[in-house]
């Protein structure tokens, strides 16, 4: 559903290229803007995170999605891997929203690299032994890789980092990771345990 609903969003964004209206129509609607005191459309929270303008942004978000995704999906179950990620993609716009609120800068947000930390947070509980390959070149184990990328969030929040990326909204996301680990271990467990009666 999400990639559907993403490339949809994207093929739209396209063509508000040439379309003024319809331009401000997508502005308006899978843009996240949040500026100090600013009025906001609140379903933006969710639509932005659907949002992707760059080719390769979009298919980078996908395709790490589909990485992680699909193992925690296994575990947590289709309908509770598709809650949390959209409580990710919500915890992150509300972080950059309140980015926003303690910086005084406005920040414009889309792309749903919050959903990909919500599920890299998850998947790196699940499998943390599992061989990752930070930048495609440096092999390292799940969770060392993913502690370094919170840390780099976090960093870069600290920092106030004007690289053009949602470090806040990617922090907003691994914190819903972060707060179902719980209950994705107690998911394992009842898997294994199912396992053991049937070999039993």
């Amino acid at each position: 559903m999400w990639v559907v609903v993403s490339i949809a969003v994207y093929l739209a964004w396209q063509i508000s290229v040439n379309e003024a209206a319809w331009g401000d129509f997508m502005r308006d609607n899978f843009l996240l803007f949040t500026t100090p005191g600013g009025l906001m459309r609140p379903w933006t929270f969710l639509t932005s995170a659907f949002s992707h303008r760059d080719p390769m942004h979009l298919l980078i978000n996908l395709y790490v999605m589909w990485i992680f995704g699909r193992p925690v999906e296994m575990v947590m179950g289709r309908g509770t891997t598709a809650l949390l990620m959209l409580l990710g993609a919500f915890a992150g716009s509300v972080a950059s929203w309140a980015l926003t609120l303690v910086s005084g800068e406005p920040i414009a947000g889309l792309g749903a690299s919050a959903v990909v930390q919500t599920l890299a947070v998850l998947f790196a509980a699940a499998f943390p032994q599992v061989t990752l390959y930070l930048l495609g070149i440096v092999p390292m184990p799940a969770a060392v890789a993913a502690l370094l990328f919170v840390g780099w969030d976090v960093g870069g929040v600290l920092l106030n980092s004007d690289d053009g990326i949602g470090h806040a909204a990617h922090l907003g996301g691994a914190l819903v990771g972060l707060l179902a680990i719980p209950l994705l271990w107690r998911r394992i467990a009842v898997l294994r345990q199912a396992a053991r009666d049937s070999g039993s």
